[in-house]
């Protein structure tokens, strides 16, 4: 609560003189500052509903969330339904706002390791074989979002990622090599 608050107060104190310029002379000094507590607002509902969920309901639709992730992935490259800003194409727009599909793929690597490694021995997670899947899991989704490019996100999966497969059991000598390469 303290990170969104800092947050609140950083879209504020960024966007309050926005409206002096040309650019965003239509909007009001508080305009981005409701915008970002309605965004908040949802954000904590869609929670609060994802938390009543049960998690052997989450475990039948991770590869179903990541597969339809993925295939947004590729629907924002299309022209013409893709959104393009400053050369990046990350957006598909719904009218009164933008969808990334790259932060829903977050969720569903997490959401798809965590049931590869649900379903795994976890004697055998240091061994090469069983290692190929969330490396695919992983780098096809990775290339498509650096493809928009989107270097942040690639950071953050790559980070998340990471951590999944140390708390799987990986090996800290396999990880290591995997991040020095």
């Amino acid at each position: 609560l303290i990170f969104v608050a800092l947050g609140l107060v950083m879209v504020y104190s960024a966007s309050i003189a926005l409206p002096d310029g040309p650019k965003y002379a239509k909007y009001s000094s508080s305009h981005f500052l409701v915008r970002h507590t309605i965004s908040i607002l949802m954000a904590f509902g869609v929670g609060m509903l994802a938390f009543k969920v049960p998690t052997k309901v989450w475990d039948r639709l991770a590869p179903a969330i990541f597969i339809v992730a993925f295939l947004l992935l590729i629907v924002v490259l299309i022209p013409g339904i893709g959104k393009g800003v400053n050369g990046a194409r990350r957006w598909i727009p719904l009218g009164i706002m933008n969808f990334q599909p790259s932060e829903l793929m977050k969720v569903g690597i997490v959401f798809a390791l965590a049931k590869y490694f649900h379903t795994t021995d976890y004697k055998n997670i240091g061994k090469l074989q069983y290692l190929i899947v969330p490396a695919l899991l992983i780098g096809i989704p990775l290339v498509i979002i650096l493809k928009q490019p989107d270097l942040g996100t690639a950071i953050v999966l790559i980070a998340v990622s990471s951590i999944i497969l140390y708390l799987a059991g990986l090996d800290i000598k396999i990880f290591g090599t995997i991040a020095f390469m």
